[in-house]
Parts: structure tokens; C-alpha cells; sequence
């Protein structure tokens, strides 16, 4: 919708605090229009914590404004209203015995879309941590406005597209040059932190390697000396081969262990069988029928 594109767009000012204010006021009678009630529904969970100081616009308040017309709403508004209960139960303490009903209701939904995020948003804290949370359900970020104006595609038409009058109209704004830039820097961000856990992960491979190597020359070596010092015998009566080295398998003392690790994973999609300070052995298995 071109209103929440320009409110989003519009974070300088009280542009998103005006917007958030003005359509409380005008959803709050029991009788409007769904797409008031759409529209609300977006813009006070994206902005609605800017009114939130103000009287009769808490987050409590804002959240029974709402649901009062969740029965007259149809599965795509009730979508909506969905995340809009997840952002204001994430930002007021107050909210979340109000919100913890409608999406235990929710899940049972016949409308999938509506099922699908009330378990998503219930489950959400149980499975992330509070940062993790907070970042899923953080504003969304500015969209990316790919119309021209009437006035730039009139001064094309007009005097061309090399002319100082286009240029200037077509240059980018600093809301959105800003824009931009933080868009680049996160960029690099994120760029910078992946170089780095990709180092972090060679380096501690690499470390592995190296003790692991070291353990089998330092196993070898004793082998050896025991095998100098030792007088030449035949065959070992304990199941040992001619050339002294014990026979290759499971340590008895790990069966006990994997034993349990392959029962639960009789039941279990996913697990670990073995682990030991060089080496984890995980199995994950999945079925299909044809």
C-alpha cells in the first residue's frame, strides 16, 4: 500500500508518530473499513512504540483498539493482525497475557498462512534468545521505490535526460543517500564478520590436525620402543597380530554409550552417535515415502 510505503520511507520528522497517532484515533470505533484496519494494523506495529508515552495510546491500548475487529476481519487481515500482535507483545510486558490466548487459538486455525505464524511467533522465544528475538521482530527497514515521478518523467520528455534540470531532479535525496550509506556499511559488516568466522574455523581445523598428527606420531613412537624391547614371539595368545598392534574396532568402554546414542536415534531425526576430544560423529536422517 503507497501510505505504509511513504510513512516507512519518511523516518525524519514525526511523519511515523503522526501516521501511528491519526490512525488509532480512526480504528478505534467498532465500525470502520478493513483497510483502515489493515493499514493501522502495520503502521502501530512498526511505529507504535513512538505513541506509546502518550494517554490512551499504550501498548495495551493499542492491542484491544485492534482485536476488536478481529471477528469482522477476513484470513488476510487476520494475518496482519498476527505479526502485529507478535511486535507488541515483544515491545510491552503488558501485552503478552493478552497475545498468549489468541495465538494458542490461532494454531488450530483452518487458514494456513494464520496457523503457520501463531506457531512461529509462539514458539519464537522458546527456540531464540532475547536478542535473536529482538532482531527478527525489529522494524522493517525502508522499501525501495522504483517510481518516477510525474514531474521527473515530464522534464525527460521535455528537455531530454542530459539536462541539468533532469540531473538535479534525479539525483538521490540525503534521507536516501543516508540510506545508502548504512545499507553499505552493513554490508561490509557483515562481510567483515564472515572473513573472520571463516578464519576462525581454518585456524581451529587446523589446530585440530595438528594435535591430531601429533597423537599418532606419539603413538607410533611408543609402539615402537615396545617393539625393540620386546624379544621376537610368535602369534599373541590375547589376539595381537605378528607385528604387535592391537586389533582394529570399538573401544569396549564407548559400546555402552553408543548403544543408548542409536536407541534414541531410533526415535529421533538427528543426533550424535560418538564424540571424544578429536571427534564427533553426528547422523541425521530423513524419509520420504514414494
Amino acid at each position: 500500500h503507497r501510505v505504509v510505503q511513504i510513512v516507512t520511507n519518511h523516518p525524519q520528522g514525526d511523519l511515523q508518530g503522526y501516521a501511528a497517532a491519526t490512525l488509532l484515533v480512526a480504528v478505534t470505533p467498532r465500525r470502520c473499513h478493513e483497510t483502515a484496519v489493515r493499514v493501522a494494523a502495520y503502521v502501530l506495529g512498526e511505529f507504535g512504540f513512538l505513541i506509546a508515552e502518550r494517554p490512551g495510546m499504550s501498548g495495551e491500548e493499542q492491542f484491544r483498539v485492534l482485536h476488536q475487529h478481529w471477528h469482522n476481519c477476513d484470513a488476510q487481515t487476520r494475518a496482519i493482525l498476527v505479526s502485529t500482535y507478535a511486535k507488541l507483545a515483544n515491545l510491552y510486558e503488558e501485552c503478552r497475557p493478552l497475545v498468549a490466548p489468541v495465538f494458542a487459538r490461532c494454531r488450530n486455525s483452518v487458514d494456513v498462512e494464520i496457523q503457520q505464524r501463531s506457531s512461529e511467533y509462539a514458539a519464537m522465544r522458546e527456540a531464540f534468545s532475547p536478542e535473536a528475538v529482538e532482531d527478527l521482530l525489529r522494524e522493517m527497514p525502508p522499501f525501495e521505490d522504483r517510481r518516477q515521478s510525474a514531474l521527473e518523467q515530464r522534464l525527460r520528455e521535455k528537455e531530454g535526460d542530459d539536462s541539468a534540470a533532469v540531473v538535479k531532479a534525479s539525483r538521490p535525496s540525503p534521507a536516501q543517500q543516508q540510506r545508502a550509506a548504512a545499507a553499505q556499511r552493513a554490508a561490509e559488516a557483515a562481510q567483515a564478520q564472515a572473513a573472520a568466522q571463516a578464519e576462525a574455523a581454518q585456524m581451529e581445523e587446523e589446530r585440530a590436525m595438528a594435535e591430531q598428527q601429533q597423537d599418532q606420531q606419539n603413538g607410533g613412537s611408543g609402539r615402537a620402543d615396545e617393539e625393540e624391547e620386546e624379544p621376537p614371539k610368535e602369534e599373541k595368545e590375547n589376539g595381537e597380530d605378528e607385528s604387535g598392534s592391537p586389533p582394529v574396532g570399538i573401544p569396549k568402554e564407548v559400546i555402552p554409550a553408543m548403544r543408548k546414542a542409536f536407541s534414541n536415534l531410533c526415535t529421533s531425526p538427528s543426533g550424535v552417535l560418538f564424540e571424544n576430544a578429536l571427534l564427533q560423529v553426528g547422523v541425521k536422517h530423513e524419509y520420504v515415502g514414494s
